[in-house]
């Protein structure tokens, strides 16, 4: 299954390109040449850039475009959705990321209000201990924290494709195909 949604000869998106599951992906973020990061999956959602979250060409994973965060008050939002309501069920989130630096506590991605009193079920990806592991973390509001992870070191200005995928509430992790680490986690996650 390609894990890049095609470009047409015009610079077009062929969304058809040869994925039967792509009906069922909810955000695919892409960036452009118009330095912006749009959502082309098929709900279209906005993305809004925060801080210094820019598209650059220099930081490059397809496309010849990606965006940079400096891990200082920057990251991509968008707005809470029915879609990121994982609920009990089975998921994947995926990525590609490059590290030029590799402190503790990176996130990676999250739910709306991660972290924050009243909103049950929510979550985050992140890296800890000098990005040497990955973690999936869920609380309700501010307690009840179940945490899963996953062992890797990551090294700096190299790309990783990067998955938590949870199948009958086990959530294991995937650095470039191979898997990182499991553990339970059967809560029901929201946005």
């Amino acid at each position: 299954m390609p894990r890049y949604i095609g470009r047409n000869l015009d610079g077009t998106i062929n969304k058809q390109s040869g994925d039967p599951h792509f009906s069922n992906v909810s955000l695919l973020i892409q960036p452009t040449a118009d330095a912006v990061a749009s959502d082309i999956g098929p709900t279209g959602h906005t993305v809004t850039e925060v801080g210094n979250a820019n598209v650059t060409a220099a930081e490059s994973r397809f496309d010849g475009f990606g965006i940079q965060l400096d891990g200082t008050g920057d990251w991509l939002q968008v707005p809470a959705h029915a879609n990121f309501d994982f609920g009990a069920g089975d998921f994947t989130i995926e990525m590609f990321v490059m590290f030029d630096a590799t402190t503790n506590y990176q996130a990676l991605a999250g739910s709306d209000g991660y972290y924050t009193s009243g909103k049950d079920g929510n979550w985050v990806i992140r890296t800890d201990t000098g990005a040497q592991n990955l973690k999936f973390v869920t609380y309700d509001a501010q307690a009840a924290e179940v945490v899963t992870t996953g062992t890797f070191a990551f090294s700096q200005s190299t790309w990783y494709h990067v998955a938590a995928v949870r199948i009958s509430g086990t959530i294991t992790f995937y650095v470039d195909g191979v898997s990182k680490g499991s553990g339970t986690n059967d809560k029901t996650l929201e946005d």
